[in-house]
């Protein structure tokens, strides 16, 4: 795709890359949703040129805000553990909730599981 972008060369990496967002147990299921899902080639290529190389860190961590942070555990893309591992997560107002067997779209693979999690979330949430 790098050499040669074009729509069916993305659609072929990004095939290729399920396994970096599905595991094994949901990867049939991931195959499934993607490959009916067109994603336009031009974004790609603009998060390779002008997003992919930034050293990014997060700037901003809720102090007060109410916050809920769901990850699958084998979620390779964005895995849980950056939030876990980094201490500015560690508040009384961030939730940091892991479904396991869940990669990259835990409401995918684990609705009622994220569900749960977002109802228990908000019952927590003071009345306004």
């Amino acid at each position: 795709f790098i050499s040669e972008p074009n729509q069916s060369n993305f659609d072929k990496a990004l095939m290729a890359c399920l396994p970096y967002y599905f595991p094994e147990s949901s990867l049939s299921v991931g195959r499934e949703l993607l490959v009916n899902i067109r994603f336009n080639y031009h974004a790609a290529v603009w998060w390779q040129k002008e997003v992919l190389d930034i050293d990014y860190c997060a700037a901003w961590i809720p102090a007060n805000v109410p916050t809920l942070i769901i990850g699958g555990l084998s979620d390779y893309i964005t895995p849980v553990s950056l939030f876990e591992r980094d201490e500015r997560f560690v508040r009384d107002n961030i939730h940091i909730e892991t479904i396991e067997g869940a990669g990259h779209f835990p409401w995918v693979e684990a609705p009622a599981i994220v569900k749960m999690h977002v109802e228990r979330f908000t019952k927590r949430l003071p009345a306004l």
